[in-house]
This record gives structure tokens, sequence and C-alpha cells, in this order.
């Protein structure tokens, strides 16, 4: 999860630095996520984030691994709900969750799920005697999808299981965990109602 600071920085505006330090001060990368995170009222009214929203702002934006296993936690329950209401069928409660886990990840961490494993994402290859050259698997970008039998392999399934089934439920519990939206709407109101 390292690149998430620079997210950080680009998604909330009135952030600071998140280097070490700050005007030789210590940032408490912690206060500063929890001042845009936190609540603020408008118009008679108090806004807050749902608390899925809150924890996944922590865990993806601090980097918080607290606020990170709460969310799971969380998230597995609300997995096994949606797959009921959704009426699928599965055999293992652990294949559920780890699906769940990945459609999860893939928000907080994608780079996870999508780095190049052959140039372990920095995008060239260090070869004997020819020096640096581009990596050929993912053509110097350092991103590469992940072929559909490393997923059937996490969550316990068959390569054709993955792509018949579960391929498609993994991408339909990603949509659901998608607190970004209310997360950028809160700060900007929160952002905005500070500048008043």
């Amino acid at each position: 999860m390292a690149y998430a600071p620079t997210l950080f920085s680009m998604t909330f505006p009135k952030a600071l630095s998140l280097e070490p330090t700050f005007g030789g001060k210590p940032v408490d990368v912690l206060s500063i996520v929890a001042w845009h995170l936190g609540d603020y009222e408008a118009d008679g009214k108090t806004y807050s984030l749902s608390e899925y929203a809150y924890l996944y702002g922590f865990a993806k934006f601090a980097l918080d691994q607290n606020s990170y296993e709460k969310l799971r936690k969380m998230w597995e329950h609300r997995a096994e709900y949606l797959a009921g209401k959704w009426r699928w069928k599965y055999r293992q409660r652990d294949t559920l969750i780890r699906a769940g886990q990945v459609a999860l990840e893939m928000h907080i961490d994608p780079q996870k799920w999508t780095f190049c494993k052959t140039c372990c994402g920095s995008g060239a290859l260090n070869s004997r005697g020819s020096g640096v050259r581009v990596c050929d698997k993912c053509e110097g970008s350092g991103m590469r999808e992940r072929p559909g039998s490393e997923f059937a392999r996490f969550i316990g399934v068959d390569e054709a299981a993955w792509r018949r089934l579960w391929s498609e439920r993994v991408n339909q519990l990603h949509k659901e965990c998608a607190w970004e939206t209310e997360i950028f709407e809160h700060v900007n109101g929160k952002v905005a109602r500070e500048a008043l």
C-alpha cells in the first residue's frame, strides 16, 4: 500500500505534506485523515460518513491496519448478506470470504492485484551482461492483469469455476465496496464549508 500517500494528497486538497516531517515537525497522518473524514455541520444538518467509508478511508489513506482489520471483518458479514440477497450458491464459506477479500483489496491496494510479478512492478529487468531492459511481460508499465488462475487459486476454486461464476461475483462485490465516492463528496463538502 505504499502508493496511498500520493493518492491521499491528490484526494484531500487541504492535506499537509505526507513527508515524515513538515516544517521540521513530525506529521501525524492519522490526525489529518481524521479531520477530513470527521463529521461537519452545514445548513443545520450534521454530515457523517458510513462506518464502512470511515474505516475504508483510514485503511486506504492512512494505511491504518486496525481500521483495515475492522473493515475486513465487517465486510465478511456484508459479503455473506449480499450472497444471500443475490441467492448465490456456494459450497464453502471460505470461498465467499476470500472472494470478498479480493474485492476489498482491489479497492484498498489495487497494485497488489495488478503489479507485474516478472519485474516486481519496476517495468525493467536486469539481465547479466546486457544490462537493464524493458520487461517483455508488462511492456515496461510495471502493471499487468493477473491471470484468472491466480484469483481462482486464492479463493479456492478451479479455473473453470472462476471463469464461469466467481469472476463475475468478485466484480459484483467489488462494486459494493466502492466507498470512495462517498468519501470524496464528504471531503469536498467539508472543505467547501471550511472555506466559508
